[in-house]
């Protein structure tokens, strides 16, 4: 056993306590409404382990590096961007896509107006580059 003299180790304990809260504090607050409930349930789980460690003799380190991983995931769930911002860019894209297939029609049918094959012609061809973008 333990000798009267040791002193309890939970730093590791407290660390973690830290990493939930720094992840409290997360920059995506979209997703920190998802994962309120499984950090504020983490927190008051350490806080009670830390508790105990308190009034005891044992060292932690092992305990702590169980959940560990299960941070890392945590934060990296947290990390990602949701599907609406990552797609803006394309939509941005889409959109100028339309726009130019409408001018080219706008040409295209002018040019047919004035019998200006060679230009209808063209467009024709522009249109076919856009759409197979």
């Amino acid at each position: 056993l333990y000798k009267p003299e040791d002193k309890p180790q939970f730093m590791d304990i407290i660390a973690l306590k830290k990493t939930l809260q720094e992840l409290k504090q997360h920059r995506n607050k979209t997703r920190i409404v998802s994962f309120t409930g499984t950090i504020d349930n983490g927190l008051s789980k350490l806080e009670k382990v830390e508790e105990e460690l308190r009034r005891s003799q044992l060292d932690a380190t092992e305990l702590a590096q169980v959940p560990v991983n299960v941070l890392k995931n945590l934060e990296d769930c947290m990390n990602v961007q949701n599907v609406q911002a990552a797609l803006v860019g394309n939509e941005e894209q889409i959109n100028q896509q339309l726009m130019s297939i409408e001018k080219c029609k706008e040409i295209r049918n002018i040019a047919l107006s004035d019998g200006e094959m060679s230009i209808a012609e063209e467009q024709f061809y522009i249109k076919a580059q856009l759409l197979e973008r």
